[in-house]
C-alpha cells in the first residue's frame, strides 16, 4: 500500500528556558470500522504550532485534533490549512507535551466518520539526523544566459537505525500554483547510506527542463542537501554553484541580502509555497542605504513555484532603479513560504544561493 505521510509541527516554549527542537511521529490508523492511513511528525520548539496533514483513502476531513489520553480536543487544526498550517499553543501545554508525549495524540474526523477516522499516538522520534518530511524552494535542470547548464545534485543520508522509504514530490514552476505533485518518484536509503542523486531533475525525477520545487517525505528521519552547478564538463570546462538544505518548514517573513542587478551581475527572486492554501506575500526592495525602492503585494496559490528576475516580481520599482550594485529585500506572508534569491555573475555563471 503506498504510504501517504503527514507532517505536524508543534513549537514549544518553557517557562524561563526554551527547548531545543525536538521530534515526535505518529503513525495513523484506522478507528470506528473507517479505513485509510496517514502519518505524522511533530516538531517541537516554542509556543507556535506549525502542522501539516496528508491522509490517504480517507473522506474529506472536518476536523482534526491533538487530543489528551481521554481523546478531549486540547488544539484544534484548520482543516482547510492541513498541508502547512500556523496556530498557538500554550507554554503549559507545550510542556506537558514534551515531558509526557504518550499521553497525546493526531486524532482525525471525516464527513464519513465524524466521530473519528484515524487516530495516532505520539512518540519521540530517536532516529538519526534530519527530518521526516522537508522542503527545498528550487530544483531543476535549466539552461541560462551565456550558455548556462544549471543542473541539481542531491544527498540523502539515513543515519538511523532502519531503511528509510523517501518520497519526492515534484512541483513544477507554476505561478498558478498545482493541485497535486507534477512527479512523485519513491527511493529506499539503507541505514548508514548516502544516496547520491545527481543530476536529480533529469535522471531520477525526468524532468529534460525545467525548475520546481521538492517536497520529501520519508517514513525514517533523513538528513537531505542538493547543490545546483553550472556544469560546463561536456564543454571541457568544470563546474561552479552554491549548495543548501532541505528546510523542515516554511517561514512567514525574511530579509534576503547580498543582491546585485547590474551589469555584471543578474538576480532572480524564487518562492514555493509548500501548502494547499494560497497565501498573500508582500515583497520590498531597499537600496542599500535603507531607502524603499519599490513594494508589491501578490497572492500565491497552493504549490506554486516562480522564479523570477528580482524587478519582474517587484514591478513597481522604476526603470531607473533597477539597476544597483547591492540591495536587499525584506518580505512577509500571511502563510509559511521558501523565498531565496540567486545572484548569477553574467560572465562566468556562477551563482549564489540567499535565504
Amino acid at each position: 500500500m503506498k504510504r501517504l505521510t503527514a507532517l505536524l509541527f508543534l513549537l514549544v516554549l518553557m517557562p524561563v528556558a526554551a527547548f531545543a527542537a525536538t521530534s515526535f511521529s505518529a503513525i495513523l490508523t484506522p478507528i470506528g470500522g473507517a479505513s485509510g492511513s496517514g502519518f505524522a511528525v511533530i516538531t517541537i520548539d516554542g509556543t507556535t504550532l506549525h502542522y501539516s496533514v496528508l491522509t490517504q483513502n480517507t473522506a474529506t476531513v472536518t476536523q482534526a485534533d491533538i487530543v489528551d489520553a481521554s481523546e478531549n480536543s486540547v488544539v484544534s487544526l484548520n482543516p482547510a490549512t492541513l498541508s502547512n498550517g500556523t496556530t498557538t499553543i500554550s507554554t503549559t501545554l507545550a510542556n506537558q507535551i514534551a515531558a509526557n508525549p504518550f499521553g497525546y495524540a493526531i486524532k482525525i474526523r471525516t464527513s464519513e466518520f465524524p466521530n473519528g477516522a484515524l487516530i495516532g499516538p505520539l512518540a519521540r522520534s530517536t532516529e538519526g539526523e534530519g527530518s521526516r518530511v522537508s522542503y527545498m524552494p528550487v530544483v531543476g535542470k535549466v539552461g541560462g544566459i551565456n550558455n548556462t547548464n544549471f543542473v541539481t545534485d542531491m544527498r540523502i543520508v539515513n543515519n538511523g537505525g532502519s531503511v528509510a522509504n523517501v518520497t519526492l514530490d515534484y512541483f513544477a514552476q507554476s505561478a498558478e500554483g498545482n493541485g497535486a505533485p507534477t512527479v512523485t518518484k519513491t527511493i529506499t536509503v539503507v541505514p548508514g547510506e548516502q544516496k547520491v542523486l545527481n543530476d536529480m531533475a533529469g535522471t531520477t525525477l525526468g524532468i529534460t527542463s525545467g525548475l520546481g520545487g521538492l517536497r520529501i517525505t520519508s517514513d525514517q528521519n533523513v538528513d537531505v542537501s542538493a547543490r545546483v552547478i553550472n556544469d560546463q564538463r561536456a564543454a571541457g570546462h568544470g563546474t561552479a554553484g552554491f549548495s543548501y538544505s532541505a528546510q523542515p518548514a516554511g517561514d512567514t517573513s525574511g530579509t534576503i541580502s547580498f543582491l546585485s542587478s547590474n551589469a555584471d551581475y543578474r538576480t532572480n527572486v524564487g518562492y514555493f509555497n509548500p501548502g494547499a492554501t494560497a497565501v498573500t506575500a508582500t515583497f520590498v526592495a531597499h537600496a542599500a542605504n535603507g531607502v524603499i525602492l519599490g513594494s508589491d503585494t501578490i497572492t500565491i496559490p497552493g504549490y506554486a513555484m516562480t522564479q523570477q528576475p528580482a524587478f519582474s516580481l517587484i514591478s513597481s520599482v522604476p526603470t531607473a532603479s533597477q539597476t544597483q550594485d547591492d540591495y536587499f529585500i525584506t518580505w512577509s506572508a500571511t502563510g509559511p513560504l521558501l523565498v531565496y534569491g540567486a545572484v548569477t555573475d553574467n560572465v562566468t555563471g556562477d551563482a549564489v544561493l540567499n535565504q
